[in-house]
């Protein structure tokens, strides 16, 4: 493994762009087969199977029926297509496109979903592979490691994509980040290497992004974010006042009706840092057992570093699994499990929090962390059920997970072959 580590490296250093293509498309092959895995299963889940298909199916697609130039060009200037409190022309031409093509055959408006879809995973490639830090074969490993991580087999939230996927109604949802993520990319070249075509870029992007959908404000806010750290003041003032016209400009169409709650309950937001405090206590609960047996087990493998690896490994496993099995049953019955696997989810939570601690500081990761901050605190107050509100959140947090998880191995790598160095140097 680690001499196939360093050859990778050393194919990297000499081929940059061939390594991105190839480590890209092999993350894409694994992103569109678990993509296609819907429309091969005639999109499973989907509303419009049934007769009963709702209400934003039924009504835009009556409202596109009757749509004319008047109406298209009254979306600039009012309400989207399904008269909803929302400033979005773009996703009601969308709607209205399709509709000339397709009629009310919901199943190929949905055709539409999946290259929305494949293209968030192409820009959350990009995007994490200009804001992760290090060397180009660090920033490919986050890059991979976050596309893994929101649409691989085994990774992807499924809950999630039936909804961003089968349900054509949300396709705002994937198109709109897809603008903001082109966003951040060119307000961080921007910021590496300053001119007008970034610039220009990047506020098109935004003015796009939010004609789909509101939460284009969101990668504006990270880009000002990004623009301050860097003080390129003449963009930053430019998105900054671009927001601020088109909120105003949004106000001025829609007036009170801008301001409609549409289900989000602000108290939700208050009471999830409450919520996820409850859970990690509940975890705790379930896995005190196996963490302590996991102290036993470091604690033999620490008195045992005299004697060889196998001999350490050996040890250490049978002082975990022995008291487990005869505290908690046999490891493949249900107790055993629900405490290894509470204690496994504590581990990696551990771990994704000392990665991020320890990258927090480095350049563009707190912008990151704003990113999925922003995603969260937007959505949170919706309904539960309605998966495809979390979407941005899956984006963000698999492109923060990634960067912590890449830190902590660098740190850990380090930190290892130190060590080593410090052996040799003693002897």
């Amino acid at each position: 493994m680690k001499a196939l580590v360093s050859r990778w490296g050393d194919f990297v250093a000499r081929s940059p762009r061939r390594a991105i293509w190839i480590a890209f498309a092999l993350v894409f092959s694994a992103a569109l087969y678990e993509t296609l895995w819907w429309p091969l299963h005639d999109f499973p889940g989907a509303f419009w199977h049934s007769s009963d298909r709702g209400l934003d199916i039924t009504i835009g697609q009556a409202n596109a029926a009757r749509a004319g130039w008047r109406e298209i060009l009254g979306f600039w200037h009012g309400p989207m297509l399904h008269g909803h409190g929302y400033f979005r022309p773009l996703t009601s031409m969308l709607f209205v496109l399709q509709y000339r093509l397709f009629g009310e055959n919901d199943r190929l408006w949905t055709l539409f979903s999946i290259p929305f879809h494949l293209g968030v995973v192409a820009m959350l490639f990009v995007t994490t592979l200009r804001f992760s830090p290090g060397p180009l074969p660090r920033q490919l490993a986050a890059a991979a490691i976050g596309a893994i991580l929101f649409a691989a087999p085994g990774f992807a939230d499924r809950s999630v994509q039936n909804w961003v996927i089968c349900w054509w109604p949300a396709q705002h949802e994937s198109l709109s980040l897809i603008f903001g993520l082109g966003m951040l990319c060119a307000t961080d070249a921007h910021c590496r290497a300053p001119n007008r075509a970034n610039a220009l870029a990047a506020v098109g992007l935004f003015f796009l992004a939010i004609c789909v959908k509101e939460m284009g404000y969101l990668p504006a806010m990270v880009s000002c974010l990004l623009l301050l750290r860097a003080r390129r003041w003449p963009l930053l003032l430019t998105i900054a006042a671009c927001g601020l016209a088109f909120f105003a400009y949004r106000h001025a169409v829609l007036g009170a009706l801008a301001y409609q709650t549409n289900g989000f309950r602000r108290a939700a937001l208050w009471q999830r840092p409450l919520a996820e405090w409850d859970n990690l206590i509940q975890q705790l609960l379930r896995a005190r057992n196996h963490l302590l047996f996991s102290a036993v087990a470091t604690a033999v493998a620490l008195s045992l570093r005299r004697r060889s690896r196998a001999d350490r490994i050996l040890a250490a496993a049978a002082s975990y699994v022995l008291p487990a099995a005869l505290i908690e049953g046999a490891p493949w019955e249900s107790l055993f499990l629900t405490g290894l696997l509470a204690t496994l989810g504590l581990a990696v939570l551990a771990a994704l929090t000392a990665g991020l601690i320890l990258a927090i500081r480095r350049a563009r990761v707190l912008e990151c962390v704003l990113f999925y901050t922003l995603s969260v605190a937007a959505t949170i107050g919706f309904p539960p059920n309605f998966a495809w509100y979390r979407y941005w959140w899956t984006v963000s947090g698999a492109m923060l997970a990634a960067i912590a998880f890449t830190e902590l191995g660098q740190r850990l790598r380090a930190g290892g072959l130190n060590t080593r160095q410090g052996v040799r140097a003693s002897r």
